[in-house]
């Protein structure tokens, strides 16, 4: 899973640890343990699984997960591979026989590492894997929803002029209801971070400039920005020579920007055109 916290990156392990693994009966008692940090090494994490399945034989089912930072790209590869290296091997070994789950969580740095690899090596491993999940920024059916678990006015003007105001970004929507307290109509509060946003420099555009994740990224700020400038945009046309600007963007960058910004939530792609999310392309730019 590929997440920054624009996208609810800390809401997601407790979620996960909330979801009831299918067809297996006392779900509470499914074992849900985070990796330990000492692991970081592809051996370390193999010896690792297999003490921890060793010591949990008798369960049918483990579910083990891990948020993965910043760190180097072979070690993360390693980490990838190791782990799904032991799910298969969980299922074939005859003395211990359990079915091993394991969600990665990249944040913005760990994804960026993750899309440098060579391409070939990325989507031979990532087409191993059961599932590649990329959040999603929530739509005003979303924003229903959580309107009427808070027990607040959800008609359809007041969920447009939430989702105008925060993009869908999970972040937004909870500094929103954090706001605005007993009150039972959230449209004012809502107006008041959209004027909030007209300044880049507000606290709270700097907060969620740093959970976009991207400031480190020279190559995905072009990236974002010529789309931004030219939307919709046609993929092919997103190339280095179009983008321009000094030095020349090289394919090796220019793609896995592409990539990064789809996976976190900062372009969307619609019948082969790209456009940018409006919030996001005007916190990150640099004009």
């Amino acid at each position: 899973m590929f997440a920054s916290e624009a996208l609810g990156l800390s809401h997601i392990i407790e979620a996960y640890k909330r979801v009831p693994p299918a067809a297996v009966p006392n779900v509470n008692k499914v074992p849900r343990t985070e990796i330990p940090a000492e692991g970081s090494t592809g051996e370390q994490l193999q010896h690792w699984f297999v003490q921890y399945c060793q010591e949990h034989r008798s369960d049918e089912r483990l579910m083990t997960y891990r948020i993965l930072d910043q760190c180097s790209k072979e070690r993360l590869r390693d980490q990838v591979q190791t782990a799904l290296d032991q799910t298969q091997q969980a299922k074939q070994t005859k003395k211990i026989k359990v079915q091993l789950s394991v969600l990665f969580v990249f944040d913005p740095r760990a994804t960026w590492t993750w899309l440098s690899l060579p391409p070939d090596e990325r989507t031979m491993l990532e087409g191993q894997l059961k599932a590649l999940i990329f959040p999603r920024r929530r739509n005003t059916v979303g924003i229903r929803h959580r309107l009427a678990q808070h027990g607040k006015l959800d008609t359809e003007e007041t969920c447009e002029a939430i989702l105008r105001a925060t993009g869908g970004w999970p972040y937004l929507p909870d500094v929103l209801f954090c706001r605005w307290g007993t009150q039972h109509n959230p449209g004012p509060t809502a107006e008041t971070i959209e004027k909030e946003f007209q300044d880049k420099n507000s606290k709270l555009g700097q907060q969620f400039r740093h959970c976009l994740g991207l400031g480190g990224s020279d190559s995905a700020q072009r990236v974002l920005e010529f789309i931004r400038d030219q939307q919709p945009v046609v993929i092919k046309h997103v190339t280095p020579k179009a983008i321009g600007g000094e030095p020349t963007l090289s394919s090796s960058e220019c793609w896995p920007a592409i990539e990064y910004l789809q996976r976190t939530g900062c372009v969307d792609l619609h019948k082969d055109e790209f456009c940018a999310e409006p919030i996001a392309a005007y916190f990150l730019s640099r004009d």
